[in-house]
């Protein structure tokens, strides 16, 4: 844990009232767009007294590609579309009411099939019982009359929570909604604690300095050695705030949200006396958006120079003392030329501290995005919700990967997201590149668009997954070759893939093979293949690429339903060929242990090598029930074994 003990209390205690113990139900906030579709009711198992649980709006879609869905599965689509959710805590048992408020309720399927919640509707009512598995949460969705969209419930529950942050703990730092959310901790604080209400995360890269003393200051430069496409697009958004002592407010000396110049010298304003300054980098204003010049969010500089009036000599000059990222002292350096910053500078809220905790409570929305380079012991918890509905989400084709995720912490150590909710991340919401001990525990994720990738793993060594819900139009759980991958575990969370895959590993050229990759005991409801079928178009995809090794993956009890659109989705693709783009690579030890599929007409899968360089081999298919039948040597009519691999079925 990053906090000390002492700063939590055991939390059995329910937050509505007259709620029983055990049952904890977050308050409805104002600001947070009800449900006009569902009420949803609960309580204790035996109990007569009923509480409501707030249900909200949230958005769902679909993936397309040059082919559109009206075409391949006749679904008319023109974006994404208003969804249910409801979301509580519970331990023990309980009752379940849930009312449907939009035309008559015919029937509807509770998911997944594997909890054997199976209710009739009562008029337009369905109540049944349900259980709590602490490893394994309950996450229902519940699909009336047919619908997979705007008419779904989706019912996501977690157990209590065991500790939580004590509010009047020294170590705590409380923020009320319309607070402002300080960018850096006071010392002694180390627990960021969103009380229930809306708050609004500031974005922005910053650098702050200590001049040593009050100077006068009347001009600047800010120098980032000019325009690349990933690095600096184009002129950099900025804002330069000062203040005299550590207790005074901020004032705003410089701002420029429209500058179109990379480099800018002597630029002057004031003159004004002040001994700190933040300089905040607010992302750049480059208008075309073509050849990788797609990173709106992105702001880079070399040198940070402030000068007095009619003088030259830079009074910052060695004076930054603390940043949003690392590496931050260089640019106050007269000899720099590296570049310091970060892609999603204008875009997210930095972690800029070690050894800290942002605690979300029950009915706290946070807005905004996260992000974090080279932190150590930072945690992500309670259960708010981190809402990234507002940020950016110009559609990809325009932007490809230049909006900003909901969470990105990228060469972290000892990282803990659990508990929250994360909606509408216009990007890849958890992204953990580089990290080291990664534990993702208890989340509850839904995406509506393009690139809103569920769960990145890539070039994590030790990664956890679990008890999680994830829904989204891309893959929901990533490890691409971005650098070596070991020692991951996703297990006991319940899928649904609206465009994309379950699960993808590989596609990079990156060196750094994928070794030692555990799914275990998942459910997943449904799957829906995109873009080039033959490459792209499984639930699961192991493509090894540019000579990079995938080896040591386990599929353990997997429950597959019914894909809602089956012929234009496969179950596998185990490969190592020539795949997006790259040179092949080289698969071994795969084993498939009591996965099941109950479905039809799906597409064909089939596991295919290149050579004996570059070859699939190892793969085991041990108790694997497809369409109600066993493979078996003899039988795997969807499975085709193409050249250079080598597969084995066992009962």
């Amino acid at each position: 844990m990053c906090i000390a003990p002492a700063v939590f209390l055991v939390a059995l205690s329910s937050l509505s009232a007259g709620a029983a113990p055990g049952l904890s139900i977050p308050p409805a906030i104002d600001g947070v767009e009800p449900s006009s579709t569902w009420s949803v009711y609960v309580c204790r198992a035996g109990s007569a007294n009923w509480n409501e649980v707030p249900v909200s709006s949230v958005r769902v879609g679909y993936q397309e590609t040059t082919e559109p869905l009206s075409k391949t599965v006749g679904l008319l689509y023109s974006g994404p579309v208003k969804a249910s959710l409801a979301r509580f805590s519970f331990d023990g048992k309980i009752e379940v009411r849930a009312v449907f408020r939009r035309g008559k309720l015919l029937r509807a399927a509770v998911v997944p099939l594997s909890y054997g919640i199976m209710p009739l509707p009562e008029g337009n009512e369905l109540r049944f019982a349900l259980s709590q598995k602490r490893e394994a949460p309950r996450k229902i969705v519940i699909r009336p009359n047919d619908n997979w969209d705007q008419d779904c419930l989706h019912l996501l529950t977690n157990p209590p929570e065991e500790r939580t942050p004590r509010e009047d703990a020294p170590e705590v730092f409380c923020i009320n909604p319309g607070d402002p959310v300080p960018e850096y901790l006071p010392e002694g604080k180390q627990v960021y604690y969103f009380r229930p209400g809306i708050h609004v995360l500031p974005a922005g890269l910053w650098v702050d300095l200590d001049l040593g003393s009050v100077r006068q200051i009347a001009s600047f430069d800010l120098l980032t050695g000019g325009i690349r496409k990933f690095i600096v697009p184009g002129g950099l958004k900025y804002r330069i705030v000062v203040r005299g002592s550590e207790s005074a407010n901020w004032e705003t000396v410089a701002e420029d949200l429209t500058n179109a110049a990379t480099e800018l010298r002597g630029v002057t304003f004031g003159p004004i006396e002040a001994r700190y300054v933040r300089l905040t980098l607010l992302g750049n204003n480059n208008e075309d958006r073509s050849e990788g010049f797609n990173y709106l969010h992105s702001a880079h500089i070399t040198r940070f120079c402030l000068y007095g009036p009619g003088s030259r000599t830079d009074l910052a000059e060695g004076r930054a003392v603390r940043g949003g990222v690392p590496g931050y002292e260089a640019i106050t350096k007269a000899a720099n030329t590296t570049p310091w910053g970060h892609i999603n500078a204008g875009g997210a809220f930095f972690v800029a501290q070690n050894d800290l905790s942002f605690y979300l409570a029950p009915g706290a929305v946070l807005r905004g995005a996260m992000a974090g380079v080279a932190r150590s012991n930072v945690s992500i918890g309670g259960r708010g919700t981190l809402d990234a509905a507002r940020l950016v989400h110009t559609p990809s084709a325009v932007l490809l990967a230049g909006r900003t995720g909901a969470i990105c912490l990228e060469k972290c150590s000892d990282v803990l997201l659990e508990g929250i909710a994360i909606l509408d991340s216009p990007m890849w919401s958890m992204q953990f590149r580089g990290s080291t001990n990664v534990k993702v525990r208890h989340i509850d994720y839904i995406g509506a668009i393009v690139n809103a990738d569920g769960v990145n793993l890539s070039a994590v060594n030790g990664g956890l997954v679990e008890g999680c819900f994830l829904r989204s139009c891309d893959d929901l759980v990533v490890v691409y070759h971005y650098g070596p991958s070991q020692d991951l575990t996703i297990r006991n969370s319940v899928f649904w893939n609206d465009g994309g895959r379950i699960v993808l590993m590989g596609l990079g050229d990156d060196p750094g093979d994928i070794r030692n990759v555990q799914i275990e005991n998942c459910d997943i409801l449904t799957s829906q293949g995109v873009w080039d079928r033959e490459q792209h178009a499984a639930a699961f995809v192991i493509g090894a690429t540019a000579g990079n090794a995938i080896r040591g993956v386990r599929f353990r009890d997997i429950r597959i339903e019914p894909f809602r659109f089956p012929s234009i989705t496969a179950l596998m693709q185990i490969k190592a060929i020539a795949f997006g783009g790259y040179p092949p690579g080289k698969v071994s030890d795969v084993v498939f242990d009591r996965v099941s599929y109950d479905g039809v007409g799906e597409a064909r899968s089939y596991t295919q090598g290149t050579d004996a360089h570059h070859d699939v081999s190892g793969v085991v298919f041990r108790r694997v029930l497809w369409g109600g039948s066993l493979l078996t040597a003899g039988h795997h009519p969807l499975l085709d074994v193409r050249g250079f691999s080598e597969v084995e079925f066992r009962e």
